[in-house]
């Protein structure tokens, strides 16, 4: 029994006449024989490059690897012909009478349009000619033939009904026809995968991966626009504590509270702990309050305020010892202040990754207000991002803090894995997209795990792939200082790599950073890359795989490197 492409039942064909050449096709020719339905195709007429496109189709290609390939043309119902004018007819069931194609011109047609792609393909590149016999026939399933053929049509090239019952003899005497006799030339095993390889391409049509995420920020940011409802809820509440979970939107609502206090014309200062995140937020703040919004590290704060007062700041931020940072700076901000004049102070201070402070540092911050016990003054934080500071505290003035209980920026896959690292339950909103599973990826060593980090970065970057833009992709180390051999490249087959923060902002590469420098961002897409036995022994804490993770909005893969 032939096989029926598409598989469906022969009895399953809608046109009667198609459905009676199909089960013949099936119950009398071989079980190595391709039988192809309702082949369409698409051509330009002579070729020509202004032509318009031309569809057709074919209503079966048979492809026997012993005989060749053959089209059938199949004309069902009451069919007549008219030699004055060289004319096919239909006759319908009233009596009607409806001029038809030539089936005969339709079914070459179609094989030299399977022929010219069959041509195109690597396997027969660079012949004149199939290597094996090809051509057409027409089949007549409920008429019978009488008197003589016109002149462009052979007796062995037609099958009537009465052929029908023996159609695989007839089909063998249409291809010798073509072939001028026995056929010699037999299809090979790749002739066939070949020609499977035209007439049944393997064609994917898969989700565009951009456009996913797309789909999927926009629901993040009308789920992050829901939680700025909370901050109607404090209305003008003076002193405030807001805790939320990693993903809660607590740096966009801290953005959004600042753009709120500098509308009341109240002088607005910026606060969080983490460079990077200042210096991507002083790129996302609108320009109407770029003047009015200054957005500092509060080590930043302490330099900028001492270099005011005119007093020598020994370190650089990023550069010193604890000691000096953790003491020393929050004591010249506080005698920098002291000095200042009000205008260089602040009616309302915002403070984001507040779970990063020292305790010493709240005591010089309220310096900086004219008047602190009339200043607004409200710090965000989540306790259990605290890699920093082993037990956080806060100054009493805020009283209990308003809790965001829900995440909101990450998918609802990532946030349960963000939680399954703290063995924690992270609510996610009711509309949030539920996203893909993170992927845990394995490597045995440095080789093996640049090759995985590069796979990983082609199926989200390239163009015919994920089509992401670096900037919205970044690769998380465990350690700032990467000595590790062979060391990371440059570039991932055209897919540059960048440290360079701004540089990644622009689209020119993705970030490969730690996770500490990272921490406060997101992105789109995130590597977790080389989480090894040497980095687990120094102590990293879930706290800071909880960080690192919760930064992916939509994609995660985490990439461990067995290097025992």
């Amino acid at each position: 029994m032939a096989k029926l492409i598409p598989s469906i039942n022969p009895s399953e064909i809608t046109n009667p006449g198609e459905r009676l050449v199909a089960e013949a096709l099936c119950r009398q020719l071989n079980a190595d024989v391709l039988v192809y339905h309702s082949f369409p195709w698409l051509r330009r007429e002579d070729h020509g490059r202004r032509q318009p496109l031309r569809p057709g189709e074919a209503d079966f290609v048979i492809i026997d690897p012993k005989l060749g390939l053959l089209v059938l043309e199949v004309k069902g119902g009451r069919l007549q012909y008219q030699p004055a004018e060289c004319r096919y007819e239909r006759v319908t069931d009233d009596g009607r009478v409806k001029e038809i194609q030539d089936p005969f011109d339709q079914a070459k047609k179609s094989v030299f349009v399977i022929r010219d792609l069959l041509l195109k393909h690597q396997h027969f590149r660079g012949t004149k000619s199939l290597p094996f016999t090809f051509g057409s026939a027409v089949v007549f399933p409920d008429c019978l033939l009488q008197g003589s053929l016109p002149a462009n049509v052979q007796q062995e090239l037609l099958i009537d009904a009465n052929g029908l019952e023996k159609i695989q003899s007839q089909i063998r005497k249409a291809m010798e026809a073509w072939n001028g006799g026995p056929i010699q030339r037999q299809l090979t095993e790749t002739d066939t995968l070949a020609v499977q390889e035209i007439l049944q391409p393997v064609f994917k049509i898969v989700p565009a991966l951009w456009r996913t995420l797309e789909e999927q920020e926009t629901k993040l940011k009308r789920l992050t626009q829901d939680q700025e409802a909370c901050l109607d809820f404090l209305g003008g509440r003076l002193k405030a504590a807001i805790s939320g979970v990693a993903g809660s939107g607590k740096t966009i609502l801290a953005m959004a509270q600042a753009q709120r206090f500098a509308r009341e014309g109240l002088k607005t200062l910026f606060l969080c702990y983490n460079r990077p995140l200042a210096d991507w937020l002083k790129d996302a703040l609108p320009p109407t309050y770029a003047e009015h919004i200054p957005i500092h590290t509060f080590h930043g704060l302490c330099s900028a305020y001492s270099q005011k007062a005119g007093l020598a700041f020994p370190g650089i931020p990023g550069q010193g010892t604890e000691e000096f940072w953790e003491y020393e700076a929050p004591d010249l901000l506080e005698q920098a202040a002291n000095v200042l004049p009000p205008e260089e102070k602040f009616q309302a201070v915002v403070v984001d990754e507040g779970q990063d402070f020292r305790s010493l540092w709240w005591d010089s911050l309220k310096r900086i207000f004219r008047d602190f016990d009339s200043g607004f003054y409200y710090v965000f934080y989540d306790p259990k991002q605290n890699i920093y500071v082993e037990q956080p505290s806060f100054p009493g003035c805020l009283g209990d803090p308003f809790v965001l209980l829900r995440n909101c920026r990450n998918t609802k896959a990532i946030a349960d894995h963000c939680g399954n690292i703290l063995n924690i339950s992270i609510p996610v909103h009711d509309q949030a997209p539920p996203g893909v599973k993170p992927r845990i990826l394995a490597s045995k060593n440095r080789k093996e795990f640049l090759a995985v980090t590069e796979k990983q970065i082609l199926e989200w970057c390239m163009p015919n792939h994920g089509g992401m833009s670096p900037s919205q992709v970044a690769i998380l180390t465990p350690s700032e200082r990467d000595n590790i051999s062979p060391p990371w490249p440059d570039d991932f087959k055209g897919i540059k790599l960048t440290k360079g923060f701004a540089t990644w902002r622009q689209g020119k590469g993705v970030l490969l950073q730690s996770w500490r420098r990272f921490k406060g961002l997101e992105a789109d897409a995130i590597i977790i890359a080389g989480m090894n036995k040497e980095f687990a022994e120094k102590g990293l804490s879930p706290a800071d795989q909880y960080v690192a993770c919760s930064g992916a909005k939509h994609l995660l893969t985490i990439i461990t490197m067995d290097d025992s």
